[in-house]
């Protein structure tokens, strides 16, 4: 079992090895029942982490912020989040 905050601050990596943030959220959906993980809240690092590791610049590997779903995730690692290969930004416009 893991905890929800021991979500919160890891990297988000896809399977190609894409940065898309770090977790700063947890979305939950509430319900009869026990509440359920409906997907995570990515974005770029905190200030804080900024200014105390510049290997966290943005690079040409790291994708912008969003929301990922929670089936899209593929394992909980120590310190990142494996999740399933999204299309580039600009496929997704292709797309439309």
């Amino acid at each position: 079992m893991i905890r929800l905050s021991e979500l919160i601050g890891k990297e988000v990596v896809t399977e190609s090895g894409w940065s898309i943030g770090y977790v700063f959220d947890i979305r939950v959906e509430l319900g009869r029942g026990l509440p359920k993980v409906v997907g995570l809240v990515v974005g770029a690092p905190g200030l804080t982490q900024h200014l105390l590791r510049e290997a966290h610049r943005r690079s040409p590997t790291t994708r912008s912020q969003g929301a990922v779903p929670w089936e899209a995730v593929l394992a909980i690692e120590s310190k990142v989040i494996r999740v399933r290969d999204v299309g580039s930004p600009e496929e997704e416009r292709e797309e439309i």
